[in-house]
């Protein structure tokens, strides 16, 4: 990918994600060039491929974005898999094509969270691994009444307006429903305060070393380029960078929510020292709650699933795969044995071109 591919690349993102409507062409461009033009990872050649037609034009796009990771004290080099776009004339082939190109790129790994399943075929072929645990999502229901109408107004957005009221006195009562109820108190309060990029920053490597298989965030500019970038989304309502605390001031966890009154919130990134994941998760779900969110979603991450079978009425479901692909069998044993954190800012959800609609 070069910077002047990047209209040729607007044109396949209006056909392949936003078929029928008018979308903005300058927010595209520049979302493309912020997401896969100016990783610090990609400083020496961008990672993301094209495919050319004999005429000249583009016919295909592979997203990558190069992030650092380190198994133990190893560097690691990890292609993230981001948006995939083709003429309809050569999807298939083009799939297939970039597919295997990925393969043999100078990474230690492959990873993405958001393969659908006409991906998950492609990659499967490829050999590449299917993480289970990261392909589901989990989902505790605040407002069970304004959550129906926020999903029918998907459909009938004049109906939300119509029925808000209603839905807000229901749910006042549908709040003593175990399922809808939010953790209790715990025994010492913990503090849930918001913090800076640079604070998230200064806390977050301690976080995740813990781990075998882990982001490499010892430099801390990665990180920094990944908060801005994921600052940028609005879909979800802006992002809350947070810190819960002991009564000691010690430090239990970070988080990183997207979350707006009257729709799903989405916890992008839960983490917390070892035995307090119940502690995050419930600052995480009282944070949704008092900024009006009507349910709370996440990734159901191997390190939160400990917290997250301890709360109650929380579903699961799949929405995307989780897939991975290394020649090293000990990056592979550590996915696998759940020793690792991947996915959240080491993965594609938090790119604008993952949900904005860029109207």
């Amino acid at each position: 990918m070069r910077k002047q591919d990047i209209p040729g690349l607007c044109d396949l993102f209006a056909a392949a994600f936003r078929s029928g409507s008018v979308i903005r062409r300058d927010a595209v461009a520049l979302a493309l060039e912020r997401t896969y033009l100016t990783s610090p990872g990609d400083r020496l050649q961008p990672a993301s491929l094209v495919d050319v037609g004999a005429d000249g034009t583009i016919d295909a796009f592979m997203g990558i974005v190069t992030l650092s990771a380190r198994l133990g004290d190893r560097p690691l080099r990890v292609g993230i898999l981001g948006n995939f776009m083709a003429r309809d004339s050569n999807r298939a082939k083009a799939a297939v094509r970039l597919a295997r190109a990925t393969t043999t790129e100078d990474f230690d790994l492959v990873f993405t969270d958001t393969a659908n399943q006409i991906s998950l075929g492609i990659t499967r072929a490829l050999k590449y691994a299917v993480l289970p645990l990261h392909s589901l999502e989990w989902v505790k229901i605040l407002r069970p009444v304004e959550t129906s109408t926020f999903l029918v107004g998907r459909r009938i957005p004049g109906l939300v307006r119509a029925l808000a009221p209603i839905a807000r006195f229901l749910d006042r009562g549908a709040r003593r429903l175990a399922f809808a109820s939010l953790p209790a108190p715990e025994r010492g309060a913990v503090t849930d305060v918001a913090i800076s990029h640079l604070e998230f920053a200064d806390a977050a490597l301690a976080l995740v070393e813990r781990f075998r298989f882990h982001p490499d965030w010892s430099e801390r500019t990665e990180l920094l380029w990944l908060l801005e970038q994921a600052s940028r989304k609005t879909r979800n309502g802006p992002l809350n960078v947070r810190k819960v605390v002991d009564p000691q001031g010690k430090t239990l966890g970070l988080y990183l929510l997207y979350a707006r009154a009257g729709a799903a919130a989405h916890a992008l990134q839960i983490l917390s020292i070892r035995n307090h994941e119940l502690s995050v998760l419930g600052a995480v779900m009282k944070r949704a709650d008092a900024i009006g969110a009507v349910a709370v979603r996440g990734s159901a991450n191997p390190h939160v699933l400990g917290g997250l079978m301890r709360q109650r009425g929380i579903f699961y479901h799949h929405v995307a795969a989780a897939t991975s692909f290394s020649r090293d069998p000990e990056i592979a044993a550590a996915l696998a044995g759940n020793d690792s954190v991947i996915g959240g800012l080491l993965g594609e959800t938090w790119t604008q071109l993952s949900t904005e609609d860029f109207r």
